[in-house]
């Protein structure tokens, strides 16, 4: 029976379950699938992707011929841009990159040699963070310990030593005396 219900086209196949469940009262989908070896689901989803669906107060597969209506379309004017104005204004741009291709190659290659963290505008150098550490205590001012916690805060991904020593490192180079 599978296969002979398998080999009907659609409209047959529907036309057949609904006259089961019209002969016998009792039946259901699922007992007529039971009954004829058929998978539920398979059936059930061939019907729905057909555009059919089940009407529980009739008891039949029924066409699902409902049709959607947009309310409040509005009609928009799009106006079409000249050619030769959109092609000139192409033109350029790509003269004006030209001119600053030799700056945008050099900035490209110095972000890609650069051995350094940059996240949200933090900049941390990997050369100082990557390395050993050690112990040191030292006193700092409150003002300065809440302003390095805020900062902390802003940029959690960095650690406070992360901080602290790029902070001091980059006093360093810019205030010691060759």
């Amino acid at each position: 029976m599978k296969s002979t219900f398998n080999d009907l086209n659609i409209n047959q196949q529907i036309d057949f379950i609904n006259e089961q469940l019209n002969n016998d009262s009792s039946s259901s989908v699922t007992k007529l699938c039971k009954k004829f070896g058929l998978n539920k689901n398979t059936v059930v989803s061939r019907f729905t992707k057909g555009g059919f669906k089940y009407d529980s107060s009739k008891r039949k597969y029924i066409k699902n011929d409902t049709l959607v209506v947009q309310d409040n379309v509005s009609i928009k004017e799009v106006s079409l841009q000249d050619e030769n104005t959109n092609e000139n204004s192409i033109n350029e741009d790509m003269e004006e990159l030209l001119k600053y291709k030799d700056d945008i190659i050099k900035l490209v290659m110095e972000h890609k040699n650069s051995d350094e963290i940059s996240e949200n505008g933090m900049i941390i150098d990997n050369d100082i963070v990557g390395g050993k550490t050690t112990n040191h205590n030292f006193k700092v001012y409150t003002n300065v310990k809440n302003e390095i916690q805020e900062l902390q805060k802003q940029y959690p991904q960095f650690r406070l030593l992360d901080l602290v020593s790029t902070a001091l490192h980059q006093y360093c180079l810019k205030h010691l005396k060759k």
